[in-house]
């Protein structure tokens, strides 16, 4: 879907905004100064953040020749029906703020939908920041969490069973193929890529987790899980990572929470979607991120 409003009549002509790859090492550096700023992370992460990433990936918004924006399309999937579907996975959006509310953010995004089309991929997914500009370009919410309460006093005592242990590298091959096995009798969960798994197993500096393996004595039904220091709570309307379990002693009660989340979803019809030929609705407020 795309929203009617045509307050704003922009497009790429009109900005006269150029959308494509990065020319050179230069672009790339400046597209991760404007990704993280928007982001709200130190530039001391842009070495990290650039070095992860493949450059083939990112997208570029120029006006001229200077570097206004950009976001990263990652090749990914998502279960449905017990099969990857292939997805373009939307990341790092973000526009320098002094051109901000300008459509850049809405160019961008029709840039690389158009791309995925042309492709024959299916499926676009992102954590929206901000709701109006991706709504604006066809996304919408979807996905489920299901909160698990167990009374700490109906567990029984004695020995602990599962064996707990903390993963090491030697691990991640058994975790991989136990995440793919349980991904696949899901509806919507990542086929997690390479790009994925090395933000799982290298998490960046301050925003460590801890992987563990769950499993019985004889190494059968293993299972992997993660949990993370406690940190103090998040700004007003910023997100956090929770750990995969939390016990809360204070109430008597032990909480799991399984999320199979993709909060944003486009499908890209063999046509454009219903008024995609509009002139894109900039986001109102903060980045898209």
């Amino acid at each position: 879907m795309c929203g009617g409003d045509s307050r704003y009549p922009l497009s790429s002509e009109m900005l006269d905004l150029d959308v494509s790859l990065p020319s050179d090492e230069g672009e790339l550096a400046r597209y991760g100064e404007v990704a993280l700023h928007s982001l709200g992370l130190p530039a001391s992460r842009i070495p990290l953040f650039l070095g992860r990433l493949d450059p083939s990936t990112v997208r570029v918004a120029r006006q001229g020749t200077e570097v206004v924006g950009g976001l990263v399309a990652l090749p990914m999937g998502h279960w449905f029906g017990g099969r990857a579907v292939p997805c373009a996975g939307i990341t790092a959006v973000g526009v320098a703020a002094e051109h901000r509310s300008r459509g850049i953010a809405s160019e961008l995004l029709r840039t690389v939908l158009e791309e995925a089309r042309r492709d024959g991929v299916a499926l676009s997914s992102l954590f929206p920041a901000t709701f109006p500009v991706y709504r604006a370009a066809g996304y919408e919410s979807a996905g489920n969490r299901i909160l698990y309460r167990v009374a700490l006093s109906t567990v029984g005592g004695g020995a602990r069973e599962p064996e707990v242990r903390r993963a090491t590298p030697d691990d991640h091959p058994t975790m991989r193929a136990l995440y793919d096995e349980r991904s696949r009798g899901m509806s919507g969960a990542v086929d997690r890529t390479a790009y994925f798994w090395r933000r799982v197993f290298e998490p960046p500096s301050g925003d460590e987790t801890v992987p563990y393996i769950v499993g019985g004595a004889s190494g059968q039904g293993s299972s992997p899980t993660w949990t993370a220091p406690t940190r103090p709570g998040p700004a007003s309307g910023s997100r956090s990572r929770r750990p995969a379990s939390r016990p809360a002693t204070s109430s008597g009660t032990a909480t799991c929470a399984a999320t199979s989340w993709t909060p944003a979803v486009i499908r890209s019809s063999p046509s454009p979607p219903p008024g995609w030929s509009a002139s894109p609705r900039p986001a109102s407020g903060s980045p898209a991120t």
